[in-house]
């Protein structure tokens, strides 16, 4: 087993970070062998990256996957790389799309721009930062969270 980084957080816990899929499999084998009821463990589970797709036409989300196949050959994509997640509106009556996508096609989108319809679309990393609503801090959710209930107006800077 190959261990990258060993470090214990705040809230007397342990991070453990390997170099790949196996060596964490194998050290969660060996943990619940030796501390079989002592210690829980929990594997934080990677995403893709998301991909904001601009001023995308009227086209149903179902098939953007495809539209963007067939319009655009030079990206050579294959089928099911790229999964629409949700479209949205903004206050400047742009439509945009969020897609989700392996980390070489979103390498591949953000040097190019794509065809969709009869339009050519920008894209940009879609960057969301995860909050806390019990406790206003940032990187966990509520479900994870386990700190004291605090009011976020109270953690504003004053000016």
């Amino acid at each position: 087993m190959d261990i990258n980084t060993f470090k214990t957080l705040k809230s007397r816990r342990l991070l453990i970070e390997t170099k790949g899929k196996e060596e964490i499999e194998d050290l969660e084998k060996e943990i619940q062998r030796k501390c079989v009821g002592d210690l829980e463990i929990n594997i934080h589970p990677l995403r893709k990256p998301r991909l904001k797709i601009l001023n995308v036409p009227e086209i149903s989300t179902l098939n953007i996957g495809d539209s963007i196949l067939m319009q655009n050959p030079d990206l050579n994509l294959k089928k099911g790389e790229v999964v629409a997640k949700f479209g949205y509106v903004t206050k400047k009556m742009n439509r945009n799309l969020v897609v989700e996508v392996g980390a070489d096609t979103r390498k591949t989108l953000l040097q190019r721009k794509i065809k969709l319809g009869w339009q050519i679309c920008r894209t940009e990393d879609c960057l969301v930062a995860t909050r806390c609503f019990k406790c206003s801090k940032f990187n966990h959710r509520l479900r994870d969270c386990r700190e004291e209930v605090t009011c976020p107006c109270a953690q504003a800077p004053t000016p």
